[in-house]
């Protein structure tokens, strides 16, 4: 009894007793459940604590509206998708609303990320991704302050000029209205900066279509630059590389590039006006039309730009515009033209009549051009404007009063033909 008092007590050895043959059996048809899923995160409560790290996989997407602020990846990846969606006819019109959208609720330090995103075409891509990104060019550069777009103006006129050789006649009219806009927008010190490339590709590209599209960009880019002495002296020293082309067989676009020199000499001094006027003056002796336009056009820009300063240059210019007026391609050879056409309308090709009608618009910018050098004052006296005799002055004007009349009346015809057809 000592014994059992002092001694402590002796345990009873547990038995480990294997599990029998059924319940093995049942453990491997898999009857018994199976073990419990680790318990979820602390950070998860509720419904997210059910879905595991399944929710930070697979992020509920966004909603369509503006554009993250988080950063620039994900806006990078919506204006991918809405550039995709403009070559779908169905989708253009809501995909262009979306992409103008981004554009005008850019922050400052998203614009590259937008600018590059956009600039990424190829000439693989259909006309409306290809125009539509120009035209967000020129919305990225009036939705936001200067201050924010000045220091992209390189970037901005790379990006436009990537569609230079586009054949496509609406993306041309897009490319020009972003360069007008971004040279607006360029900072008045940085304006020649804008104008550096465009005037690269008028002197070195030899497509036709690259001519034209880089001589009408970099004349819209001319007009709408902040007129500065910096600005002067570079068109100024630009000026006679641009006469040169103009004098060359291998630039094709004449027209615009006679724009480009108007604009050029307009916004530099007398000396770049005087320089200008005998080059543009001989573009009036041409054969074609559209280029006798754009010479009218330049030289009555120059007489209202710099009217005083070309004084000395009034009679030669005068008498030479008064002989232009009406040449050998004249009223009586085209009305004769147009009589044959509307005999044989059925079977005679119209495009004479359309070529008449371009006289006639051209006939109108050069008495506006004779107008604007007739304001001109005389440098001494009073001075001939042409050598011929009164009865041959007054002929041209009569004739020129007929052949208007005659063409608005076959216009008419031509069009009321045209609507019953």
């Amino acid at each position: 009894s000592t014994r059992d008092a002092t001694s402590p007590p002796n345990p009873t050895p547990r038995r480990h007793h294997p599990p029998s043959p059924r319940l093995r059996r049942v453990h491997r048809l898999g009857s018994l459940p199976p073990a419990a899923p680790p318990p979820p995160p602390s950070s998860l409560r509720g419904a997210d604590a059910k879905l595991g790290h399944s929710r930070q996989v697979r992020p509920r997407p966004r909603a369509m509206g503006p554009a993250p602020r988080t950063g620039g990846e994900p806006m990078k990846q919506r204006v991918n998708r809405c550039l995709h969606r403009l070559s779908d006819r169905d989708t253009e019109a809501m995909a262009a609303n979306e992409l103008d959208a981004i554009a005008r609720g850019l922050d400052a330090d998203e614009l590259p990320v937008f600018l590059a995103a956009v600039s990424d075409t190829r000439a693989t891509d259909k006309a409306p991704l290809r125009r539509h990104s120009l035209r967000l060019l020129a919305l990225l550069v009036a939705a936001h302050p200067r201050d924010a777009v000045a220091p992209l103006v390189p970037r901005l006129v790379a990006a436009a000029l990537r569609r230079v050789r586009d054949p496509d006649s609406s993306v041309r009219a897009a490319l020009v209205d972003a360069a007008r806009a971004i040279a607006g927008a360029a900072a008045p010190p940085s304006a020649p900066a804008a104008l550096g490339p465009l005037a690269d590709a008028v002197l070195h590209e030899q497509d036709q279509c690259a001519q034209l599209a880089a001589a009408l960009a970099a004349a819209a880019a001319v007009e709408a630059s902040a007129p500065t002495a910096d600005l002067a002296d570079y068109l100024l020293a630009l000026l006679p590389r641009l006469l040169k082309l103009l004098r060359s067989a291998a630039f094709k676009a004449k027209p615009a590039l006679i724009s480009l020199i108007g604009a050029a000499s307009a916004a530099t001094d007398s000396e770049g006006a005087a320089t200008a006027v005998p080059c543009l003056r001989d573009a009036l002796g041409g054969d074609d039309w559209a280029a006798r336009k754009a010479a009218a056009e330049a030289l009555a820009l120059l007489a209202l730009e710099h009217g005083d300063d070309l004084a000395a240059h009034k009679p030669s210019c005068i008498a030479v515009f008064e002989a232009k007026r009406f040449d050998k391609v004249g009223p009586s050879s085209t009305i004769v033209e147009i009589f044959c056409s509307w005999i044989c309308f059925l079977l005679v090709d119209i495009s004479r009549l359309f070529l008449a009608m371009q006289v006639k618009i051209v006939r109108e910018s050069m008495n506006r051009m004779i107008e604007a050098w007739k304001e001109i004052p005389d440098a001494e006296e009073d001075v001939c404007s042409s050598a011929a005799s009164p009865a041959q002055t007054r002929s041209p004007s009569l004739a020129g009063d007929v052949t208007s009349v005659l063409l608005e009346i076959l216009s008419k015809l031509f069009s009321i033909v045209w609507t019953l057809d």
